[in-house]
């Protein structure tokens, strides 16, 4: 996995910190809602585990991946590759959501879309350049439909979301800045149909 708890002292795992700014503004006329909201978010404190999967470590090479240690380990241990560490960086989200709905006796609609970015800094990591976080995702649609003509009960969702960012290659040498570059996934899409028909049992 590439999350799990530590606990923050502050020195090797620092207290995550955000700072968020928010503004919105609600619309409404009869069967119409409109929601609008743009929002910004600062962090300090975010932090990355460098490893060496399991199966390099026994190899003659392996004193090449990694910085010698100086942050993490005790200063005695200065000497001896490390095996793992941490590096500590800054990161910063921005982006605009929409939502409409139109209700009325026997339809019900909602249209939301999300239009976002997530980075993150890591002096280590390409020479402190934006790099885009795992979180990062650009764009979001889903578009929620149910109608209840007499007894039926009839749905439609559909969903698109552009695909995440992945490490597509990963260069850590020792003394040296990890080099790293990205590609994302593909993008998602999927529609969901639904049918009921409700009714009673004479019992």
């Amino acid at each position: 996995t590439r999350s799990f708890w530590v606990m923050a002292n502050d020195s090797v795992n620092p207290v995550l910190k955000a700072a968020h700014a928010v503004a919105g503004i609600t619309w409404e006329k009869k069967k119409f809602r409109l929601d609008a909201e743009v929002y910004y978010k600062k962090s300090s404190g975010l932090q990355e585990y460098i490893y060496v999967s399991n199966f390099l470590r026994n190899t003659p090479d392996f004193g090449n991946y990694f910085p010698k240690s100086g942050g993490n380990p005790p200063p005695e241990e200065k000497s001896e590759p490390a095996p793992s560490y941490f590096i500590s960086g800054t990161g910063k989200s921005y982006g605009l959501d929409l939502f409409m709905s139109y209700s009325a006796r026997r339809y019900t609609g909602w249209f939301s879309y999300s239009l976002s970015k997530s980075v993150q800094q890591f002096s280590e990591i390409n020479d402190g350049a934006e790099i885009p976080a795992l979180t990062d995702q650009t764009h979001q649609v889903s578009v929620t439909n149910m109608f209840t003509p007499g007894k039926w009960n009839l749905g439609a969702v559909l969903l698109f979301q552009t695909g995440r960012p992945y490490a597509s290659f990963t260069d850590v040498k020792m003394d040296g800045p990890i080099t790293r570059e990205y590609s994302r996934m593909s993008d998602y899409f999927r529609c969901d149909v639904s049918a009921n028909y409700n009714f009673t049992l004479g019992l």
